[in-house]
């Protein structure tokens, strides 16, 4: 049965009259009859009953007319649900974020987001670092965001499997116990010395925050300090605020820290981390997901025009 046929049912039992039906659809009368008799002939069933007066339904015929609005009601909503994830105004994206990554781009860019396709959900998940390219690749997250001492080399790594790209940097400051709360503002590697470093495990994603502190203090001729394991920057607060240890960490972390910890910039220490988005391939991405790649976008190029100013 095609769908112009409930259609026409719906016309003549609304218009109560085949000629009338047939004007309303911008028809002739012979056809539309025509259609009718082949839909009843189809169904084995009398659709109308026909009088001088015009036609009324049969039973058979109220029940298929409820059958067909319903049908027509649910081929519309279809309709407008598959335009409306080809735009990529609904669907779902699935994401993965880096701690440092969720301090400041990532509620940047889901704010941006957002406001463009409210009707998309997120899935969002925090990953050490060297899950989130590894989980992108194998498929199990639509978009992988990364704090990486440098998104061109993650690329090389990565070729021919994933997409690397650059969204903004963040410049690598210092965490502090109290104590410091006096020091000059930017402080020197040779100060520190003496304090231990609370510094998140090796990762094989190129260069690791922890390796970018060590030749930090290898560049300026200093011994290196002692180095406290951790497998996050999160862990590292706890040995911070007890004045315990001392952390590089990415400039974002003071949108989170208490009062407790005091953030100073650090001189000569490691060169700004780059902030970046990865991806199997933009083209195989679902219309939702590059919206939100799309956003990502926007919002790192804002954050590259403060940086510049």
């Amino acid at each position: 049965m095609e769908l112009r046929s409930l259609k026409y049912l719906i016309a003549v039992a609304g218009a109560g009259s085949i000629s009338r039906a047939a004007q309303e659809l911008h028809m002739t009368q012979p056809p539309l009859s025509a259609a009718i008799a082949q839909l009843e002939q189809e169904l084995g069933s009398r659709l109308f009953h026909r009088t001088s007066r015009g036609v009324t339904l049969t039973a058979t015929g109220q029940y298929l007319l409820r059958e067909a609005e319903r049908i027509l009601e649910a081929v519309d909503e279809a309709t407008y649900r598959v335009r409306s994830l080809e735009q990529g105004n609904e669907g779902l994206v699935t994401l993965g974020v880096m701690p440092a990554a969720s301090w400041e781009l990532i509620p940047a860019i889901l704010s941006d987001f957002s406001a463009r396709a409210p009707g998309v959900d997120i899935r969002l998940r925090e990953h050490a670092s060297g899950e989130v390219p590894e989980l992108t690749a194998n498929g199990k997250l639509d978009l992988g965001f990364v704090v990486t001492s440098s998104a061109e080399r993650l690329q090389q790594r990565h070729s021919g499997v994933l997409q690397v790209e650059r969204l903004t940097s963040v410049d690598i400051i210092i965490a502090l116990g109290s104590r410091f709360r006096d020091a000059p503002d930017p402080i020197s590697l040779r100060e520190l010395i003496d304090i231990p470093f609370a510094l998140p495990m090796h990762t094989s994603e190129v260069l690791s925050l922890r390796e970018a502190t060590l030749q930090a203090f290898e560049h300026n001729g200093l011994p290196l300090p002692r180095v406290l394991d951790t497998l996050t920057l999160q862990e590292s607060l706890p040995l911070i605020i007890s004045g315990i240890a001392a952390a590089a960490v990415p400039a974002t972390i003071r949108r989170i820290v208490s009062d407790e910890v005091v953030l100073k910039n650090l001189e000569a220490g490691p060169a700004p981390f780059d902030l970046a988005v990865v991806y199997q391939d933009e083209y195989s991405l679902s219309p939702a997901a590059q919206r939100f790649l799309n956003s990502a976008r926007n919002v790192g190029g804002r954050l590259e025009e403060i940086r510049s100013r």
